[in-house]
């Protein structure tokens, strides 16, 4: 949420969620990249892939979608609109 969900008022408050993708090696966590998202991100799932990222956006009520590359993670500008903010998400093979 990186402060999405505070008020303007608050130190903490930031305009944007954030997106940060780790690496894993053995037990540990190196960065590997990061995107500015939507407001108070509510979860995210990986295609089965790997190669895309849909992040829910609960005050844009929308699901964004990002790649996932060698060099980190980039916004693709696709929004997956929805009636209601986005609570809960997975993926499945088919």
């Amino acid at each position: 949420m990186s402060g999405s969900n505070k008020p303007q008022s608050s130190p903490f408050y930031r305009a944007n969620g954030r997106v940060v993708l780790f690496n894993v090696e053995g037990k540990k966590l190196t960065p590997a990249g990061e995107a500015d998202t939507g407001n108070w991100s509510q979860g995210v799932a990986f295609s089965p892939d790997g190669r895309m990222l849909l992040v829910q956006n609960m005050v844009q009520k929308n699901i964004a979608v990002y790649e996932v590359t060698s060099s980190g993670v980039r916004d693709t500008g696709q929004r997956i609109g929805l009636r209601a903010g986005p609570a809960g998400i997975r993926t499945a093979t088919r």
